[in-house]
């Protein structure tokens, strides 16, 4: 912002209302980080797996940012369900420790690492997909996907959360884990219909590039 860009990309609006408070004189546009629909959709999962469900999934790196801990907690307060990770990070062994004490071998399991190509599969395996990082985390690109495979969210209360997720989710403190296990419980038990997918779709890919094409042709004009 201080070199004073042509434009600058807000994911949300309350990065766009950040920016605007640091240099007001910047041209800024809101511009939602895109999700392939097309790729990213609801399906029979090919994945073969003995966890307990409810699954809970959380994909992204295993670090502390991501606060893995608190999702395995509070599903480990839960009659039944699993945690299922894919990532790989800093944290491995302290979240790995930490899962398999709480859950077992049958309500735990981390992949480390899925093809881009392959995890709508493990999207739709599960039945809630939680990722709840600190407010330092972006938009979440993963959020979108798990949508777009009509997956329901249970993530961190904050602005940018907020936007992303909308009605295609539950919003919550993870550092509340008896709010945060209730609300995992309700958002695997609650009939979803088609919301979270209908909120991806606000965000594909043919949507946002017909932005970015809009806001392209603006400046060279």
């Amino acid at each position: 912002m201080a070199l004073f860009p042509h434009l600058f990309i807000a994911l949300t609006n309350n990065v766009w209302h950040w920016a605007k408070k640091v240099n007001p004189f910047v041209n800024i546009v809101t511009i939602s980080n895109g999700v392939d629909t097309s790729s990213f959709r609801p399906l029979k999962s090919t994945i073969k797996t003995k966890l307990e469900k409810p699954i809970y999934l959380g994909v992204g790196s295993i670090s502390k940012q991501k606060n893995w801990g608190s999702l395995i907690q509070a599903v480990s307060r839960l009659k039944r369900g699993s945690v299922l990770l894919i990532g790989r990070g800093p944290d491995e062994n302290f979240i790995d420790t930490k899962g398999f004490n709480l859950l077992g071998l049958n309500r735990y399991q981390r992949i480390p690492k899925v093809p881009h190509s392959q995890l709508v599969n493990y999207y739709n395996l599960c039945q809630v997909f939680s990722m709840p990082s600190d407010h330092s985390e972006g938009q979440g690109i993963v959020y979108l996907e798990a949508m777009a495979c009509n997956k329901p969210i249970v993530a961190t209360s904050d602005p940018q959360r907020a936007a992303t997720i909308q009605n295609g989710g539950i919003l919550i403190d993870p550092e509340d884990v008896d709010k945060y296990t209730k609300t995992l419980y309700y958002a695997s038990a609650y009939n979803w219909g088609n919301t979270p997918r209908k909120v991806a779709l606000q965000t594909s890919w043919d949507k946002v590039v017909l932005q970015f094409v809009k806001t392209v042709n603006k400046i060279i004009s």
